[in-house]
């Protein structure tokens, strides 16, 4: 089959031209919305907790209030996906979603200048939060966009070729992911050196304020969205001649969202989907109860370890990056033919083990260094990696055959939603225990004692969770195709499952917005020491 209905070497050259541009636009989103997703848990440490002096709990709540959007991301590939905007998909959402973030950041810088001011007197937290969590919908809505338009690319790429046809710029799929890494690591190495001033509590001597990041972030997007016009605007005649060369190699139709909705219910109700889903939200909650996630772990590292925003975003940039990357060549390298319960074990272990008595040598001030502290959660982050890429594994093995990519989302947006429920019950648990800032700051051996046993408690929860939920994984493959081919579907199991988490979502979403707010934070339901 022809590859393109193309007549003349003026219209292939005029046709490949455009692809070509449509490619560099596509990696200036992907580097734009990856700048945002770098900068934004990187605020996190200097800004929330050191410049405007949240509680430990309120830092972390805030991390996860910042990444909410995150658990929307499905619904936002849904509607790139099978919503048109004036009858195209996936491209108008690129607009929509930079528009978004101009227009939030923009009126932030004109209607409220002194949100943005250098005195953290002016700033309100909670607006804050908002606002940044407001505009992550609209990054997230390109990103989701980018998405799509990212395997469409890759597909026709490979189709060009099959033609022997040459086309001056192709993409792959490495080269999104090197992209999307290189802007992460940007984003949070501009909030390591921007925000490690004294007034962060660091050691340099130079600053990048709050309003000024604003508007490197403003400018980005605004390059982002130029680019989209210049890569993604098509004339009627390009147009049509891609819509004839898709048709032409059997391009799919444009999926119903009711249809898209009913075949999401369908993969819903099957054993192995609700069973693996189930587990994958238990091991997050598990994983999520570590060294450095604890309500007291941000004040340790403030006032115990003495971490300078520098140091501490330098080692975020490595775990998010260079660390998950090396679990997933060690999986698939030393235990992709292993069993899974035998790797979910070691994963588990290996957390326990380093993370644990390291954490004890701080809290009883055997060897403070912030150094070894970090370089250990770095560690156990890796075995927390290795547990993560297995769970994707038993996805892989489950997932529907030609609704792959629904599986596969649908599991991981149940896996993602554990994160809130992590955190609004760690700090829950925390608020008993009464191990605030200003109890951190006393370091007398009272406080140690009571850290100390909040955190035996929650890696003791840790333990029991990884251990019991051992069982809902298969072995090995062969038994997760069995478990897949043989189990039955059920209505009723699966309304019980996916209705308890997201009744246990939306109640630790509701402690977390309390947590930040001035008049609901000393709540202990929000991890507060009751009002």
């Amino acid at each position: 089959m022809a590859f393109s209905p193309l007549s003349t070497i003026q219209e292939q050259d005029s046709f490949f031209a455009h692809r070509s541009r449509r490619t560099v636009a596509l990696l200036v989103n992907y580097f734009t919305a990856g700048l945002f997703h770098g900068v934004v848990p990187a605020l996190v440490y200097p800004l929330f907790k050191i410049r405007l002096g949240l509680q430990g709990y309120q830092a972390n709540a805030a991390q996860t209030l910042l990444g909410c959007a995150w658990h929307g991301k499905i619904l936002l590939c849904l509607l790139t996906d099978c919503v048109p905007i004036f009858g195209r998909r996936r491209t108008p959402y690129l607009y929509v979603g930079w528009i978004l973030v101009l227009m939030i950041f923009g009126s932030l810088l004109i209607l409220d200048p002194a949100l943005t001011m250098d005195s953290s007197d002016v700033i309100d937290a909670p607006t804050l939060i908002f606002v940044i969590a407001a505009a992550s919908v609209g990054y997230l809505l390109v990103d989701a966009a980018c998405d799509g338009i990212m395997v469409e690319t890759v597909h026709w790429d490979s189709q060009i070729k099959e033609q022997g046809l040459v086309h001056s710029l192709s993409l792959s799929q490495s080269t999104v992911h090197a992209v999307r890494f290189i802007a992460e690591l940007f984003g949070t190495l501009l909030v390591a050196i921007g925000m490690n001033s004294e007034k962060y509590k660091g050691g340099f001597s130079f600053e990048l304020s709050l309003q000024a990041l604003f508007v490197v972030l403003l400018s980005v997007a605004l390059v982002a969205l130029g680019s989209t016009v210049w890569g993604f605007t098509e004339t009627r005649d390009m147009r049509d001649a891609e819509t004839e060369a898709m048709d032409a190699n059997g391009a799919v139709e444009m999926p119903n969202l009711q249809a898209k909705l009913g075949e999401f219910w369908r993969i819903m109700q099957q054993h192995a989907t609700w069973q693996i889903a189930g587990f994958g939200f238990l091991q997050k909650l598990c994983l999520s109860f570590g060294m450095d996630s604890a309500p007291p772990s941000q004040a340790m590292h403030e006032f115990w370890l003495h971490t300078d925003p520098f140091t501490k975003n330098l080692f975020l940039a490595f775990s998010n990056g260079v660390v998950c990357v090396a679990a997933s060549i060690f999986v698939h390298r030393c235990l992709l033919f292993s069993s899974w319960h035998s790797s979910l074990l070691i994963a588990l272990l290996g957390g326990l083990v380093v993370g644990f008595p390291i954490v004890m040598m701080v809290v009883f001030n055997v060897w403070r260094s912030k150094i070894f502290f970090l370089i250990a959660t770095t560690i156990t982050g890796f075995s927390d990696c290795i547990a993560m890429v297995v769970r994707m594994l038993v996805v892989v093995e489950i997932a529907e055959p030609g609704f792959e990519s629904s599986t596969y989302g649908l599991v991981t947006s149940v896996y993602n939603l554990a994160d809130p429920v992590a955190t609004a019950l760690s700090n829950a648990i925390g608020a008993h225990f009464q191990v605030f800032d200003k109890n951190i700051e006393q370091d007398s051996d009272d406080v140690r004692t009571r850290v100390g046993i909040l955190f035996a408690a929650l890696f003791s929860i840790r333990a029991l969770v990884g251990l019991g939920t051992l069982p809902l994984v298969p072995p090995q493959q062969c038994v997760a195709r069995e478990l897949k081919a043989r189990g039955e579907s059920s209505k009723c199991k699966t309304i019980v499952v996916f209705s308890t988490i997201g009744i246990t979502f939306f109640a630790a979403l509701a402690a977390n917005l309390l947590s930040v707010f001035h008049g609901t934070h000393c709540l202990e339901f929000a991890g507060g020491m009751g009002c």
